[in-house]
């Protein structure tokens, strides 16, 4: 929670309730003891030895489910804090059968398992389908995680409809934005650990189909020190490519507001080569929630508000080893839709076109040895990233004006847009566990951005007026470092330090030093009680917004200051309950 109008200095207190079991870290049902032992393990298919991910591993003692884990993109998975005693472990993954495994856990002791899938042909079969929700919260660490497996919503819900239902603390303007904490849209996706940077300010396209996702981790708090830049939430997906061999899906939907959508999902897997591909279009008569109300009829008017979504997503991975994995993603969506919002006297024709599209290729590496039980390993993750955006904003010839330039207070003018930017960067990460208890990590992060914003206004006769046209360009770099120290169980201390340059047209070099602590208490596995510092250094856009405000202003630079950075303060204390 966050904002300039207390001076950047901001407290608040989180309290999360999960409610089911979900992925990641263990979610443990119950607890008796203040300690425990650790159950960690590697699943590989049979055929090949390769590492799986994501398979699903539940501890079980009796009938009752314990806790739930989920393997990460190396196979590895770790429950930690499991009270002593005997339990099956038991690991599901799509296009392999079950395997379950006893074991005993001893108190501080660990246990170490290894799983060879053996492949199984996927056969259509009556299911009977329990109230899982799809979103869980991690009850060790405060996040909340989507997946995609378990959401039943329609079949035209969009991304930003995903992360308003989400995330704790979201709404979703009518508009289309999410505000998440009151901030405005100052969220940050990662796709498989790249990151993407937001798009252009006033863009209300979808960034993409939420077919392609497996899984969402959102972070709205506690962020460690490699968490700069727009981080209200941390929006952490994780792509997918199905098992086995080849998959085709084709899907349709209808109706009512001309509401209709069309998808093609294709993937495979052939030895360590893996790919994905999804198109998709969407059509619908009320793409926005209506903003005029009939006070008499008590209905909503729905007024020139159609829009049409076109979405492409392709993924290739390459596993050589059990030690590396390679992504290569790329992803294109349009949006082309009327605009409702700027007349409620009849129907306009406004309209605006966004497109965004971004090119991502990961490297992850893992040094050390390949189980999950080893004291000492490392991980090093290089990736490289693309991003382009553009907006196309163009009035209807008969709207009232209704855009002034000083000194001129008598001329009314209506204002087209045309803005585009291109973003490269690399994100370059390096983690080591020196021991069971210590963990550091360190990286860096850096883009430079190029762009142009061109303004034009018409009045009422259609004669050109004044205008603005600005070619852009600046960067970013951030760097940090970071440890996690667990002497026991139930304590965790997570420091870091990460330092942010930004530079932007008419800003100038702004930058800062933030440190970043976290003090983490689990009296037991159902209970986690936090305190957080962080200091807050929030960019905005490298946008020049500035130039067609200083036009308007008679050319009066005075009046229309740069916009700076966010400077804040963040102090948090949280208590997470699971029932």
């Amino acid at each position: 929670m966050r904002g300039s109008s207390l001076g950047g200095r901001l407290s608040s207190l989180v309290v999360a309730a999960g409610l089911d079991l979900g992925p990641l870290s263990a979610r443990v049902a119950h607890a008796t003891a203040l300690f425990g032992g650790d159950i960690a393990g590697v699943i590989r298919d049979s055929t090949n030895g390769a590492s799986l991910a994501n398979a699903e591993v539940g501890v079980k003692q009796g009938n009752r489910i314990i806790a739930n884990a989920e393997a990460d993109q190396f196979g590895r998975f770790v429950v930690h804090g499991v009270p002593a005693g005997g339990y099956v472990v038991e690991v599901r993954l799509i296009g392999f059968r079950p395997d379950s495994q006893s074991v005993t856990v001893a108190e501080g002791g660990r246990v170490t398992l290894t799983y060879q899938l053996v492949p199984a042909a996927t056969q259509l079969q009556e299911l009977t389908v329990s109230a899982q929700a799809p979103i869980a919260v991690d009850t060790r660490s405060g996040n909340q995680v989507y997946k995609q497996n378990d959401y039943h919503g329609a079949p035209s819900a969009t991304t930003s409809q995903i992360l308003q239902q989400s995330i704790a603390g979201a709404v979703r303007a009518p508009t289309g934005e999410v505000h998440i904490r009151g901030q405005h849209a100052e969220y940050q996706y990662y796709v498989d650990g790249v990151p993407v940077p937001s798009g252009i300010s006033g863009s209300l396209n979808e960034l993409f189909d939420p077919s392609v996702v497996d899984r969402i981790e959102f972070q709205t708090g506690g962020w460690d020190a490699e968490f700069g830049n727009k981080n209200a939430a941390i929006v952490d997906v994780r792509t997918r490519i199905p098992t086995g061999g080849f998959h085709m899906n084709l899907d349709g939907y209808a109706g009512s507001f001309n509401t209709n959508g069309q998808g093609l999902n294709v993937s495979d897997n052939v030895g360590k080569w893996g790919f994905f591909l999804s198109g998709s279009r969407q059509e619908t008569g009320m793409r926005r929630e209506p903003v005029v109300f009939d006070t008499v009829t008590l209905k909503p008017l729905n007024f020139h508000n159609s829009g049409q979504d076109y979405f492409s997503f392709g993924k290739i991975q390459f596993t050589p080893s059990d030690r590396d994995v390679f992504n290569l993603e790329g992803n294109w969506s349009r949006t082309h839709f009327l605009v409702p919002y700027d007349s409620t006297a009849g129907f306009v024709d406004d309209r605006q076109t966004d497109i965004n599209s971004f090119a991502n290729f990961g490297w992850r590496h893992r040094f050390g040895e390949l189980d999950s039980a080893s004291a000492s390993s490392g991980e090093l993750f290089t990736s490289f990233y693309y991003r382009h955006g553009s907006l196309e904003y163009a009035p209807n010839v008969n709207d009232a004006p209704g855009f002034f330039f000083f000194p001129d207070t008598t001329t009314p003018y209506n204002i087209a847009e045309q803005r585009n930017f291109d973003t490269y960067g690399t994100k370059v990460d390096f983690r080591w566990r020196t021991s069971h208890s210590l963990e550091f990590k360190t990286g860096v992060q850096a883009s430079v951005t190029t762009g142009r914003e061109d303004f034009n206004s018409t009045d009422a006769s259609g004669n050109s007026g004044p205008g603005s046209n600005s070619n852009l360009k600046g960067h970013d770099v951030g760097v940090y470092v970071q440890d996690s120290y667990a002497p026991v169980e139930w304590l965790e201390l997570r420091t870091g330090l990460r330092y942010d340059t930004h530079v932007a047209p008419f800003a100038g070099n702004q930058h800062q030093v933030s440190p970043r602590v976290k003090l983490s208490f689990f009296p037991d596995l159902a209970n986690t009680f936090y305190l957080y510092y962080g200091r807050q250094f929030i960019p905005t856009n490298i946008e020049d917004l500035r130039a067609i405000t200083t036009v308007s202003e008679g050319g009066d630079t005075t009046s229309s200051s740069p916009t700076l950075p966010e400077r804040d303060d963040f102090y948090e204390v949280g208590y997470i309950h699971r029932f």
